[in-house]
């Protein structure tokens, strides 16, 4: 069982959570990230964008090109708004 519910939260908060050890016959590996994957495409959806952005912050970041300036993105929210322009960047903070 893995603590991901509120019982298993609680379960640790209590420090009586039972952990359980891998099975190292089951584990699997990837590749390292690539530049290209950091590189942000815009035009993929906003779930994909978001989630890749979440999973890469703080490192190795997330980042896109405005200007011929890189851009590091740490976050970043998923809308539904009706638009003509996928990717477009409606509010940004410093």
């Amino acid at each position: 069982m893995a603590p991901s519910d509120e019982k298993g939260i609680k379960l640790i908060v209590e420090d009586s959570y039972q952990g359980e050890e891998q099975d190292e016959n089951l584990v699997s590996f990837t590749s390292k990230i690539s530049t290209d994957f950091e590189h942000i495409n815009f035009n993929q959806d906003a779930i994909k964008i978001r989630n890749i952005i979440r999973a890469l912050a703080l490192t190795p970041g997330s980042y896109f090109y405005y200007k011929n300036e890189k851009i590091k993105v740490f976050s970043a929210k998923a809308v539904d708004l009706e638009c003509d322009l996928p990717g477009r960047i409606i509010s940004y903070t410093k």
